[in-house]
Formats: C-alpha cells, structure tokens, sequence
C-alpha cells in the first residue's frame, strides 16, 4: 500500500502507477538488513519525502534466542 500524508499528518491510501509501486518494491527489498524476515519475521515502512527526494526507512525484526545446556546427572 502507498500513502501519502498531508502536512496536518493525515494519511490517504493512494492507487499509484505501477512503476511507483515496483520503486517501492525494489527500495523493500533492499533498505532492510539481510534475514529481517526470517525467524519470527518483521516489518517496518518506507518513507519517501517526495520535495527533497529523502527515502527513510523504520524497520524492526523479531528474534528468538535459544541456549543450550550441558546434560546433567543427577
């Protein structure tokens, strides 16, 4: 999905032109780190200021971490 917020902050759902949406495309699977949606998966969104051409990214990724112990006799 592609919105655009006006300058009060309000958020409006767009249909853009399909080559945007390949542009959106190719920056999500490039921007974020290797791996982020592996494991327990992740997500985030990408901004772009249209005016001054500034894509950002804000990104999270959820780990699960396991450790072992050595056998014990008891």
């Amino acid at each position: 999905m592609v919105y655009a917020a006006s300058a009060n902050g309000e958020f409006t759902e767009y249909n853009v032109p399909h080559r945007v949406e390949q542009l959106f495309e190719v920056l999500s699977e490039e921007l974020p780190p290797d791996g982020y949606e592996n494991n327990d998966g992740g997500g985030g969104k990408i901004t772009m200021k249209v005016d001054s051409g500034i894509v950002a990214l804000e990104h999270y990724w959820r780990v699960t971490d396991a450790e072992y112990e050595e056998p014990k006799e008891f």
